[in-house]
């Protein structure tokens, strides 16, 4: 399944990859956006990736569960 890019669709990806470069530069001078965050939102999701199991399995490709 071979997929065809064309000029235009190489100056769209560039264009967009420089937008979120300058955004993540932005964000990363601007330390106003980590603080939003409280300490009980992170608590919560590495309370969650502990719980979370995701395995192989030869006839359902990958398994999430939740161990809690």
């Amino acid at each position: 399944m071979d997929k065809n890019s064309t000029l235009n669709d190489l100056s769209d990806f560039y264009k967009n990859d420089k937008k979120l470069s300058k955004l993540l530069v932005d964000m990363e001078e601007s330390t106003s956006y980590f603080e939003s965050v409280s300490n009980s939102v992170v608590s919560n999701i590495l309370a969650y990736s502990k719980a979370l199991s995701v395995r192989d399995s030869k006839f359902l490709g990958k398994i999430e569960l939740i161990l809690n």
